[in-house]
């Protein structure tokens, strides 16, 4: 018997034997959660049937495929670092502590964990974020070498980025906008004496002048290919194009320099694949939007590529 009947203030109730609590007793009601107390909210039932502090025999599986029966003590502490843990590893939402399923098995691994709320599950996560940056904090300041960061950054408008800058080698990113100017942001953070390679600056620099001998604008910077991004081709040909006569003109003033010459009749098939791939660029822009919906205006575009393609395949 895990509830009794009992009368509140004139009314019916079901009092739970174990935690006192009152649940309505009314026919119409049923016992649906009556039966979700006992089962997921109850936190006397199993308290007073099991002693924490008693000891268990659990399994130690160890990395060379050996067992060991060990003592075992259940810690609330531990099993809720192990949650956050879950969860930022998994990136589940903080929401799957509210959740039925989740919350009955984790009753049937051991009804004597307390599941947190959504809120201190974060308060968890964010106490281990500090504890992991003071962590980092202190290997970087203990470290004699250099690091090589690889990194990306959204557009959200609270994002802060702290670098030791002399500890710094190089820095990996993906090639949208956003890191573009995260970039130029870092620049003015690094010592130039204390970068490993210095030469990048100065080619940079050498380009650009050839250009402006040419009386090229050199206001578009080149882009590199991404494999990750759908039109990154198009649109590192489209900023080569104008640079065309530079690149030429560098090799045979610095032969030494690793990147092969296009022809002209490479210059030929970018310009025909550029004018092939414009329409796909404006497509993708639309796959990207944020504010509007996009199925309606990419749809009869996307058709139009495939029809492209098949009618490219024939020839």
């Amino acid at each position: 018997m895990e509830f009794e009947k009992v009368i509140v203030n004139g009314e019916k109730k079901a009092q739970c034997v174990h935690c006192n609590r009152h649940y309505s007793a009314k026919g119409k009601n049923g016992t649906s959660h009556l039966k979700y107390h006992i089962e997921l909210r109850c936190t006397r039932k199993y308290s007073t049937q099991v002693d924490l502090r008693q000891k268990l025999l659990s399994i130690n599986r160890k990395q060379n495929s050996t067992s060991q029966l060990e003592n075992h003590v259940f810690s609330q502490e531990v099993s809720r670092k192990e949650l956050a843990n879950m969860v930022i590893l998994h990136e589940y939402p903080l929401s799957i502590v509210d959740h039925i399923g989740f919350r009955r098995f984790i009753n049937s691994l051991n009804p004597s964990f307390k599941i947190t709320s959504r809120n201190t599950l974060k308060n968890d996560i964010m106490k281990m974020f500090g504890s992991e940056k003071a962590s980092l904090k202190k290997l970087f300041d203990d470290h004699v070498g250099r690091v090589a960061i690889t990194s990306d950054m959204w557009t959200a408008s609270n994002q802060k980025k702290r670098i030791h800058a002399e500890k710094v080698s190089s820095v990996v990113l993906d090639n949208c906008s956003t890191n573009d100017a995260m970039i130029d942001v870092l620049q003015e953070k690094f010592d130039p004496d204390s970068l490993l390679l210095d030469a990048t600056p100065s080619r940079v620099q050498k380009f650009e002048d050839k250009a402006r001998a040419s009386k090229i604008d050199c206001s578009r910077k080149l882009q590199l290919d991404c494999k990750t991004r759908w039109n990154s081709t198009y649109l590192m040909l489209v900023s080569a194009m104008p640079y065309r006569n530079v690149f030429g003109n560098l090799k045979t003033q610095n032969p030494r320099l690793k990147f092969s010459v296009p022809t002209p009749r490479d210059w030929e098939l970018a310009e025909i694949i550029c004018n092939k791939l414009k329409r796909f660029h404006k497509i993708t822009e639309l796959f990207s939007g944020r504010k509007y919906p996009t199925a309606n205006l990419f749809f009869r575009q996307v058709c139009e590529i495939k029809m492209a393609l098949k009618k490219w395949k024939r020839k």
